[in-house]
């Protein structure tokens, strides 16, 4: 094995090594080797050398990856260096592999079906021309997530059935950066996402630290500089519940995969935008469905947003409890201010926003804020009843609370990119 590095560092710090062998380079921290799990296989299992940071005698540093990387290890590992990580999908079957034999492959489950009686009062639908894009085809699906909503119960008499709203109907109040409370089942798109806690002075096992809205069965939308934490990844997401710290009510999902987008860049903060898909596919219900996209041909404005999540409060700690804050947008200028050398705001791909003044508290503005990263800027749907549209997503902005326009992604120039990731069989 033919690898060349990059850095001579001591423990703990960064490091990476560019690999001949697979043709890539790996990102790391320099850690002794018997603390680095994926160099002790190296080792062990494929006889070749680890990627070294340092050597003296014996006493040697591994360029440990910050990421899981057992899956180039092993027998399999030729099978996987394609990959980016330990997952190999196609329509049918997706295998996964961690380093240790045997590598597992199963048949991909089909979407859940929700069947009505058939004489169940029809639902609303949308009118399609006869040439129908994967537009709207994604369009279709937000018509049919009504029936979750919209219910169909038996009449009290038992003589038919009708329809029964369950909507979580929102408080008229979202202008008061603690924001407003949140109503069960008013924003059932909602996901707080979450790392493995590597504090070891707080008993929790997950971190929450950023949101997400539910766009299908298997994938959830977020921020690109939302996927991770420091070093740590997101590893869970967690629907159906307003309370973050209790687990129980909710649905609790891994993710299996992240899939920033192609052209993010963390650096400049550009196309901070990404994907992540779910272990398995997620059963909708009146506390639990997708948002929509702002498709073509939608009727939509940016003139009143709403961002809900679970950021930092105005007394500073995180909110455990999912809240809301009401934003506008404002003009690009606005935001152009506080451009960088690294850092310039765009129009097309970005809205510029922020939040009015709380009342009582001429100093202080709502507005989102840490532990907000990724959550959606939304709309209400003037089409499909009780429907959210997702606008844009958090991406990043100055001090919260201070008045000034933060930074959002816009949605609607990724929609390709969304759509071909979510649902590739309708890829045109």
């Amino acid at each position: 094995m033919s690898d060349s590095w990059v850095t001579s560092s001591p423990v703990d710090t960064p490091c990476s090594a560019y690999s001949e062998t697979d043709n890539t380079t790996m990102v790391g921290t320099c850690k002794e080797l018997h603390h680095c799990p994926m160099a002790v296989r190296l080792i062990t299992v494929n006889r070749i050398h680890p990627y070294l940071c340092y050597r003296d005698n014996e006493f040697q540093v591994a360029c440990c990856p910050t990421k899981h990387s057992l899956f180039k290890t092993g027998a399999f590992r030729q099978i996987f260096k394609s990959t980016t990580d330990n997952f190999i999908r196609n329509k049918d079957i997706t295998c996964y592999y961690d380093g240790n034999q045997p590598m597992v492959c199963c048949g991909n489950p089909k979407p859940i079906e929700y069947r009505e009686p058939k004489r169940c009062p029809r639902l609303p639908r949308r009118h399609i021309s006869s040439e129908i894009t994967k537009y709207d085809q994604v369009i279709s699906k937000c018509w049919q997530y009504q029936k979750h909503f919209n219910k169909c119960v038996t009449k009290a008499d038992g003589s038919g059935f009708i329809r029964e709203n369950t909507c979580g109907r929102p408080n008229t109040d979202v202008r008061t950066i603690g924001g407003a409370p949140v109503e069960p089942r008013e924003f059932p798109h909602m996901a707080v996402l979450g790392t493995d806690n590597s504090d070891e002075t707080i008993e929790r096992d997950i971190d929450w630290i950023a949101g997400g809205a539910l766009l299908s069965d298997k994938f959830i939308l977020t921020a690109g500089h939302a996927l991770k934490s420091n070093d740590n990844l997101i590893r869970y997401a967690l629907m159906g519940t307003l309370n973050k710290t209790d687990i129980r009510s909710g649905m609790l999902y891994t993710i299996v995969r992240l899939i920033p987008h192609n052209d993010y860049d963390p650096r400049k903060q550009i196309n901070d935008i990404a994907l992540v898909e779910l272990d398995r596919r997620v059963q909708f219900s009146e506390f639990i469905r997708p948002l929509c996209l702002p498709l073509p041909g939608m009727a939509l404005s940016l003139l009143h947003l709403t961002v809900a999540g679970w950021g930092i409060t105005e007394e500073g700690v995180r909110a455990e409890t999912l809240l809301k804050v009401a934003v506008s947008e404002r003009k690009a200028s606005d935001c152009r201010k506080y451009d960088s050398r690294d850092r310039t705001f765009n129009s097309t791909t970005m809205i510029c926003a922020k939040g009015s003044i709380l009342k009582n508290r001429n100093d202080t503005f709502q507005d989102t804020c840490q532990g907000d990263s990724g959550s959606p800027v939304t709309v209400r749907s003037r089409e499909i009843n009780c429907t959210y549209i997702a606008m844009a997503v958090v991406s990043h902005g100055p001090q919260c609370g201070s008045g000034a326009p933060a930074v959002y992604t816009r949605v609607e120039p990724f929609l390709d990119w969304i759509i071909d990731t979510v649902w590739p069989e309708l890829a045109s």
